[in-house]
């Protein structure tokens, strides 16, 4: 019964791992698109709004790393297209607030404990 468990635990940490290595693959970062400048408003319904601590790399296709910046708080609004998530940074949390869609319930969740970007938006 022991080794059935010791193996069971492997088992779930190297799915987990594996799945973490997936959402911080260069195939899944190409699937979020850091746009240059905001749009007016949202034109899907599938958005979000995305306020982050990392550092960002706009020439990159890892474009916010894994390393925190103590520097300010950086917010996205984030809409989906096609299978591909358009990025756009908005200066202010209110500012990135107003793209969404009008009248539409949201939701509103918090993360931390080490996530990296790309797991927190699927």
């Amino acid at each position: 019964m022991k080794r059935l468990m010791i193996l069971l635990l492997l088992a779930l940490s190297s799915t987990a791992q594996a799945q973490l290595s997936f959402y911080n693959s260069d195939a899944y970062w190409s699937n979020l698109c850091l746009q240059s400048s905001c749009i007016e408003s949202a034109a899907t319904d599938t958005c979000l709004v995305f306020v982050s601590n990392r550092h960002l790399h706009p020439d990159s296709l890892r474009f916010v790393d894994e390393y925190v910046d103590t520097a300010g708080l950086k917010y996205f609004f984030l809409q989906k297209n096609a299978g591909k998530w358009y990025v756009y940074q908005a200066p202010s949390l209110q500012d990135a607030m107003h793209l969404l869609p009008e009248k539409r319930d949201i939701v509103v969740y918090a993360e931390g404990m080490g996530k990296i970007f790309t797991t927190n938006n699927k």
